[in-house]
């Protein structure tokens, strides 16, 4: 593969052997294609890796411009077509919770079009400001060997891209990649560093969720949809609430019955601690319908599709009043079936464990952690080292996520992106 050199100014202090930029790329391609994303999600490399190396390096050094005064913090969606052939990519691997709408293959994004402008790092710079990053990206496309600047386009709910190539600089000389929602690059201080695991898909924090939230529905709720929201999705939703305050956070999930003494040290108490369960449970109710419409082959008629949309809507904003309270003091506490007993938790511990890095999704212990950091994270170890099952997510306002879990005895805690 033939490209131009683009030269990068970053090196690296520590870690893998320095690189630029397309050198990194050039050796990332050559392992065509990576074992995180499933074959059939895999876009076509025949005429692409030339160009996704020339976004990716026009990307880098737009990270290191400013607008403003401000850096510059942008996605691009990245189509041979541009915003033409964006618009017209499916959605190839939908949640089940999605499939009631009875469009499995449905469009995957939502495309305003805008006068082309020529990709380059003052234009990528300069444009960037129309996007909100995590939110919307600029579109590219290529032309006769030219490169275009062609729109604006945010991902449909539930949406995660289709095969589409999405290319992130989230920070001055960071540059990511994503394919379906999943980063399978990413170029740092003038190195590739390892992609996180994806703890959303992980069998130990799937299944104690899981075990959690067996009696999910309640009593009187009937039976669990299969096109429902599962706990990991409520947990991933409940994260990204919480990292999108940009503040720093922890949430804490117990998987028993919380104690007088825990409840004793939540200062900001929820009244209504079945606030989530109810919205989920009425989800839950409200597909468990359409299953059994679709199982007999009757017609649910709009009014069901409109009545379970709005029931969607009514959760995603409830995680998302949830997911706020992690921006106080100390954490938020939340019990079996995502009872909310409050904010301002405080874990009390005599002194924090150990921390091991988890070495893979499994949480089989790595080497010990030991970096050192504040009072979120020794809080997040003390509160799971009480008792397996138990859960903690924790937000830095400079840094990765990171869950922690006792495993086998053992503290674990994986770092992990949104």
């Amino acid at each position: 593969m033939q490209t131009d050199k683009v030269r990068s100014p970053l090196q690296a202090s520590e870690g893998p052997m320095t690189q630029f930029i397309d050198e990194a790329l050039g050796d990332w391609l050559k392992k065509w294609p990576p074992p995180t994303v499933r074959p059939h999600l895999l876009p076509s490399l025949v005429e692409e890796p030339d160009a996704i190396v020339r976004v990716a390096a026009v990307l880098f050094f737009a990270s290191l411009a400013t607008e403003e005064k401000e850096p510059t913090q942008v996605a691009v969606a990245w189509h041979a077509r541009g915003t033409l052939g964006l618009k017209g990519e499916r959605e190839h691997d939908l949640p089940l919770s999605s499939i009631w709408k009875k469009d499995p293959n449905g469009l995957a994004w939502e495309v305003l079009p805008f006068g082309r402008r020529v990709l380059d790092v003052a234009n990528l710079a300069k444009t960037s400001p129309v996007t909100e990053f995590g939110k919307s990206m600029l579109v590219v496309g290529q032309e006769r060997g030219q490169f275009y600047i062609e729109g604006v386009a945010r991902l449909r709910p539930r949406s995660r891209g289709g095969r589409s190539w999405v290319l992130k600089a989230e920070a001055p000389g960071v540059v990511t990649i994503e394919i379906g929602g999943i980063e399978v690059f990413r170029y740092e201080r003038g190195a590739v560093v390892p992609s996180p695991p994806d703890i959303f898909n992980s069998t130990v924090v799937a299944g104690a969720l899981s075990e959690a939230s067996r009696e999910l529905m309640g009593p009187d709720s009937g039976r669990t949809s299969m096109f429902g929201p599962s706990p990991i999705e409520i947990i991933r939703s409940l994260t990204e609430s919480m990292n999108r305050t940009q503040h720093g956070g922890l949430l804490l999930f117990l998987p028993s019955e919380i104690t007088d003494d825990d409840l004793e040290r939540v200062k900001l108490h929820v009244d209504d601690e079945e606030v989530l369960l109810r919205a989920i449970s009425k989800v839950h109710r409200l597909a468990s319908s359409v299953e059994d419409d679709l199982a007999h082959g009757r017609n649910s008629g709009e009014g069901g599709d409109v009545e379970l949309d709005a029931a969607r809507q009514e959760l995603d904003a409830w995680v998302d009043v949830v997911g706020r309270f992690s921006a106080v003091d100390n954490a938020v506490l939340i019990g079996p079936c995502f009872r909310v007993y409050g904010a301002q938790y405080e874990v009390v511990s005599e002194s924090a464990p150990l921390i091991y890095e988890a070495s893979d999704v499994y949480g089989a212990a790595g080497a010990v952690y030991r970096r050192h950091h504040g009072s979120r994270h020794r809080a997040a170890a003390s509160f799971v080292e009480k008792e397996e099952g138990r859960i903690a997510i924790l937000s830095s306002a400079d840094g990765p996520l990171r869950c922690f879990m006792k495993v086998e005895g053992k503290v674990v805690m994986w770092p992990f992106r949104l």
